[in-house]
């Protein structure tokens, strides 16, 4: 089931953000600060995928701004990858997307490309904790 954060259990959902994240990083690319003003900020959407058991498996933060909406972070639990979460997560946005992927990120550009994203602008050296280029992936409605 997906559903779009509506501010409720702000601790609770923050900490289990964290942790998805933790498990599937080395280290966490966002701090439990982070995620707690990105779930707050009225700039921002969150839509959290959840499990059978009510249990927080994904989740897509983004930015809406004047039309067009960035996606911020999106990150689905190793044991529930390929099951098409993240297409569902993003089919929840209808504004034209952008969004930053790391090049090293292969499963990832394939679906985006799978989803009609297209590179545009390559960061050099974007990332820290392994180095790393970022892509820039747009798709337009």
């Amino acid at each position: 089931m997906i559903a779009l954060y509506g501010g409720e259990k702000l601790e609770a959902t923050s900490t289990a953000l964290y942790e998805l994240l933790a498990g599937l990083y080395p280290k966490s690319p966002w701090s439990s600060a982070q995620i707690i003003s990105e779930l707050t900020s009225p700039s921002h959407v969150c839509y959290l995928a959840y499990s059978k058991s009510s249990e927080i498996i994904g989740f897509l933060s983004a930015t809406v701004v004047q039309g067009e909406t960035e996606i911020t972070n999106l990150a689905v639990r190793k044991d529930h990858q390929k099951q098409g979460i993240a297409t569902a997560l993003i089919g929840q946005l209808d504004n034209p997307i952008l969004l930053e992927v790391r090049a090293s990120n292969s499963p990832a550009r394939k679906l985006y490309e799978k989803l009609g994203f297209q590179s545009f602008l390559i960061r050099k050296n974007y990332y820290q904790d392994p180095a790393d280029d970022a892509i820039l992936m747009k798709r337009d409605l």
